[in-house]
């Protein structure tokens, strides 16, 4: 049934990591995109130290006042079991105290009822907390251990992106290029425009406005919008 839709996100995110993102604005597009039924996902990453703790680095789309407390990789806690062995957990976030003794969702408000936690390395643990019950999302197992191994890829690509640098932007290719639908957006930010205010002219949601700035943004070698408007005051 949602074979077309899921397909169609793994391209996106195919699409996205082609243009080495940060990692934060790897969790912002996955908070968008990532849940096959399209629905407003948390994410959060998190990585293992050498001293053993569990920590935090990202977290995006969940209410303001949610916090992760660090774990140790032997408490019985789903991110350290994910990472212990290497392999996708899915839990019940409304039973997490009750399942994993070491953990609890300490969160105001429980919507995201499941949560999928997954390591990319040995060191790196992505969650996340989605709509509904994990029984509908284990069904979707296949998809998101495909989620998983594009972010492997993503992660693998990093170690390479020192060298990348130092290549001429021309050798860069056609993934380099803004699309003209992109080329129109650029335009209204230079005039000072808000997503909001894009996402009326052009005729799209604002939500499709923000991923395609970000994807701008890393196609012009730039950090945001106030890089890109102090660029066009200094040409004045």
């Amino acid at each position: 049934m949602y074979q077309n839709e899921t397909s169609y996100r793994l391209q996106l995110l195919v699409d996205f990591i082609r243009l080495r993102p940060s990692l934060f604005q790897i969790i912002t597009f996955l908070s968008s995109n990532i849940c096959p039924f399209g629905e407003i996902t948390g994410v959060s990453t998190a990585t293992l130290r050498t001293d053993g703790w569990i920590i935090t680095e990202f977290q995006y789309g969940f209410h303001e006042l949610t916090e992760f407390e660090p774990v140790r990789i032997e408490m019985q806690a789903p991110g350290a079991e994910a990472l212990r062995n290497l392999q996708m957990v899915i839990a019940n976030r409304r039973t997490l105290h009750i399942d994993f003794k070491d953990t609890s969702c300490d969160v105001p408000s429980l919507d995201n009822e499941t949560g999928i936690y997954f390591p990319t390395s040995p060191t790196r643990l992505f969650r996340f907390a989605l709509n509904g019950v994990p029984e509908k999302h284990e069904e979707m197992r296949n998809y998101y251990e495909c989620v998983r191994s594009i972010l492997i890829l993503w992660e693998n690509l990093l170690t390479v992106e020192i060298e990348e640098k130092k290549l001429s932007p021309a050798l860069l290719g056609a993934s380099a290029r803004l699309t003209n639908r992109q080329e129109k957006i650029l335009e209204l930010l230079r005039h000072g425009k808000t997503n909001s205010e894009i996402a009326e002219e052009i005729g799209f949601s604002e939500s499709l406005v923000k991923q395609e700035t970000i994807l701008i943004y890393k196609k012009l070698g730039i950090s945001g919008r106030k890089e890109l408007l102090i660029e066009e005051r200094a040409k004045v």
